[in-house]
């Protein structure tokens, strides 16, 4: 690949949820990397083990342990003053895309979509532009979303971010065709994680087939005890309960609400 493009894959991995394979592409690259791709080669390092429940690279001495920190915090929704206020002295320090990605998505966890807006207000890496179209989803504006999507569309339309921006806004239109086509494609291309595996439960869910939404929620059983998207299957477990009539919801409320946290954990 040229250097140009050395963490493409890497971006991959870690955006559809093969964290360890994250962590392995992240030891083979070489190590004449530029300072931003060193960087974000770290950042993402780091970010995978955390979301396999290392907490190591919050401890590290350096900008990326802390903007790592700062991340752990808000998913544990511990201390969110403390968090708002890191985040706020970290993106003063920021240089970098990857860097003010990583700080939205800690705000994004706060519930502060504006201020996670704000911090990425300056971005235009693929990454940025796909957690962009998830926050405009989570704000109930699929049209800002689709202009986001289209610029994504431009610079890369087989990027697996644009791919997996696609599939985020036909889950919130309920357009299980085309959800199920993108995370098909994606699984296709990268293997199912968890991650992947949990979209296209919903999107199989959204699309009335029932039998396809439980056999991959059992696949997302299978797999859980390496990764940490528990919440995103619990949801999925209700959801089907929901379109088996075992669990009583208002059905246009509950879709509502099934798009918005499709996003959420995404």
């Amino acid at each position: 690949l040229p250097m140009a493009d050395a963490l493409y894959s890497l971006r991959a991995y870690y955006v559809l949820g093969h964290y360890q394979l994250a962590l392995d592409e992240a030891a083979r690259l070489p190590r004449n990397l530029t300072p931003s791709q060193m960087s974000e080669c770290v950042l993402i390092r780091m970010l995978s083990g955390l979301s396999m429940g290392d907490t190591s690279g919050a401890s590290e001495d350096s900008y990326e342990g802390r903007l790592v920190q700062c991340l752990s915090i808000a998913m544990s929704g511990s201390d969110a003053d403390t968090c708002a206020a890191m985040a706020e002295e970290l993106e003063q320090q920021a240089v970098y895309d990857h860097h003010r990605v990583t700080l939205a998505s800690a705000h994004s966890l706060l519930n502060s979509t504006t201020s996670a807006l704000r911090v990425l207000h300056p971005c235009t890496s693929l990454d940025a532009s796909l957690l962009k179209c998830q926050l405009y989803l989570a704000y109930d504006r699929p049209d800002l979303a689709a202009k986001a999507l289209h610029k994504m569309k431009q610079v890369d339309e087989d990027s697996p971010s644009t791919t997996l921006g696609a599939a985020l806004i036909a889950l919130y239109n309920n357009d299980g065709q085309e959800a199920v086509y993108n995370v098909k494609t994606l699984s296709e291309q990268y293997g199912r994680s968890v991650k992947l595996l949990n979209l296209y439960t919903a999107a199989a869910a959204i699309s009335g087939d029932l039998g396809r939404a439980k056999e991959l929620i059992a696949k997302c059983d299978e797999q859980e005890g390496a990764e940490t998207e528990r919440e995103d299957t619990r949801f999925n477990k209700r959801t089907i309960d929901a379109k088996e009539g075992r669990f009583t919801c208002g059905d246009e409320a509950f879709e509502n609400a099934f798009g918005r946290a499709k996003v959420k954990y995404a």
